[in-house]
């Protein structure tokens, strides 16, 4: 086997992996901030909002105190939803966790087939993992804006399309004003580059193989 196609094949693996126990900051899939204040009262707040793969953080500064907290998207008793968040549990446990497993059993299933120089399994399993990485992107691209206006409702408060990335600034009659913005982050990406390095390999055992 091809050193630096094993090599490309762990390092895919290894994006996956950090995307899924990265913690609340490599694990991290998708942010939002509110900072603000309301005039008539001396208090000025931010509220930070971090999406993982099985669970969600929120923190809330106020007058120089935080709140942090951590909730699984099926708690009860969820922080941010009403009871718990069944669109984004649906969604990131369902669907993502599932697809990002695929892509790992496909990476060592690639691995196992290339050490036994059977390179036509070998890139199919490339193209397996591949598309599950990418496959993953899309669906949480497409899909987890509208998750979360269902569950939480942050959107339709501010009057706004569920998107995956915006910037908007709010203000209700000089009562209350305050600046959102949300984007992806960090495992959204990891697993997108590991994606189109399994689809890289694929073409490239592809090209090679007589």
């Amino acid at each position: 086997m091809d050193g630096s196609v094993r090599n490309i094949i762990i390092g895919s693996i290894i994006l996956v992996l950090v995307s899924m126990y990265g913690g609340d900051t490599m694990g991290s899939w998708f942010v939002m901030e509110v900072e603000g204040d309301s005039p008539p009262n001396p208090y000025s707040f931010k509220t930070s909002l971090n999406f993982m793969l099985t669970e969600y953080e929120v923190e809330l500064e106020m007058e120089g105190e935080s709140n942090d907290e951590k909730s699984d998207y099926g708690d009860s008793d969820a922080m941010l939803c009403d009871s718990d968040c069944d669109e984004l549990n649906d969604l990131m446990i369902g669907k993502i966790q599932k697809l990002l497993y695929v892509a790992i059993l496909a990476g060592f299933a690639a691995l196992y087939f290339l050490n036994e120089d059977d390179e036509e399994k070998g890139a199919m399993a490339c193209l397996a993992m591949g598309g599950a990485g990418l496959l993953a992107v899309a669906i949480f691209a497409l899909s987890f804006p509208e998750a979360l206006d269902d569950d939480q409702g942050g959107f339709s408060e501010m009057d706004e399309d569920p998107s995956l990335f915006g910037d908007e600034s709010i203000d209700e009659d000089g009562e209350f004003e305050a600046d959102a913005k949300w984007r992806p982050s960090i495992a959204f990406a990891l697993v997108g580059i590991s994606g189109i390095l399994g689809m890289a390999t694929y073409w490239k055992l592809n090209s090679e193989s007589p």
